[in-house]
């Protein structure tokens, strides 16, 4: 496995950071006042789909499937790996009745030849650690206006 870090950014605009409850945009701000300060910070890391790679490099030009792949070793060469596959936002196995996992009478993914079509599988949740900077310490900010 390899090691590497990823930086992710949001957009911390009003409306992105006052989108939620009842009260409008324009009554939130309205509350408040320049020189106040706030604190913003992460409730928890998650992830649901990933894989390594760089989508203007390796990845470019490849189909995303929606299925991840167990937590063992080369799970190309598995035996029947494709009744071991999850659906990453369902977090149901193949042929597990969901509306976005195989139904009854779905074929099971044909894992070698999605593979050799060019598609991606998810790797598994266990090779990945997330760990949020902000989650503790957040990020703060000022009104100024």
């Amino acid at each position: 496995m390899g090691n590497g870090i990823a930086t992710v950014e949001y957009d911390m605009s009003p409306a992105r950071i006052f989108r939620y409850g009842s009260a409008s945009l324009e009554e939130k701000l309205a509350r408040l006042h320049a020189g106040e300060i706030y604190r913003v910070s992460m409730s928890g890391a998650w992830l649901t789909w990933w894989t390594w790679g760089d989508l203007r490099g390796d990845l470019a030009d490849r189909k995303f499937s929606r299925w991840q792949f167990p937590a063992v070793e080369d799970p190309e060469n598995v035996p029947d790996i494709a009744s071991m596959l999850t659906d990453p936002v369902e977090l149901n196995k193949v042929n597990h009745l969901s509306s976005r996992s195989c139904v009854d009478g779905e074929e099971k993914p044909d894992v070698k030849q999605m593979m050799r079509d060019g598609w991606v599988f998810s790797e598994a949740e266990a090779y990945i650690e997330l760990i949020s900077s902000t989650r503790e310490e957040g990020a703060f900010f000022e009104f100024v206006e």
